[in-house]
């Protein structure tokens, strides 16, 4: 019954627990080995740069963000798609800059709601006076 709660390893041989440990220390080499490897392909693509937006001009870039994800294509379906708003901020965060300042994400939250069609109390639309290019579709060519 007591050798079901020895955690000391009272009732095994040292030979028994150096073998164990052993095996346990090879398995965790192992998952260090696969670790290393995992990250290192999950961070080939990262980059220490960024895209600098001149300083006042944040909610003119978001607007074409915002912009980008009403565009469809010919046949009818969404160009770009995604389950939430949220992989569009950390995007924003992640990528871009304000003058070689930081975007925070709760400041821009306001503008991507979850629900589209029941913004939220919370939500802001972007002002019009930031609203400075549209994005249109161009015409078909032969």
């Amino acid at each position: 019954m007591l050798i079901a709660l020895d955690r000391w390893n009272i009732h095994k041989s040292n030979d028994a627990v150096i073998a164990q440990q052993e095996s346990e220390i090879i398995a965790l080499k192992h998952e260090v080995t696969q670790l290393k490897a995992d990250l290192k392909k999950s961070t080939a693509l990262e980059t220490e740069g960024y895209i600098n937006i001149p300083e006042g001009y944040r909610n003119a870039v978001l607007h074409l963000h915002l912009q980008m994800q009403e565009l469809t294509t010919p046949e009818g379906k969404e160009l770009m798609f995604s389950q939430t708003q949220s992989v569009w901020m950390k995007m924003i965060c992640k990528y871009f800059r304000e003058g070689d300042k930081e975007i925070n994400y709760e400041t821009i939250r306001r503008y991507f709601p979850s629900d589209k069609r029941e913004p939220g109390d919370k939500h802001a639309d972007i002002p019009a006076k930031s609203k400075l290019f549209t994005i249109n579709p161009a015409k078909k060519r032969s």
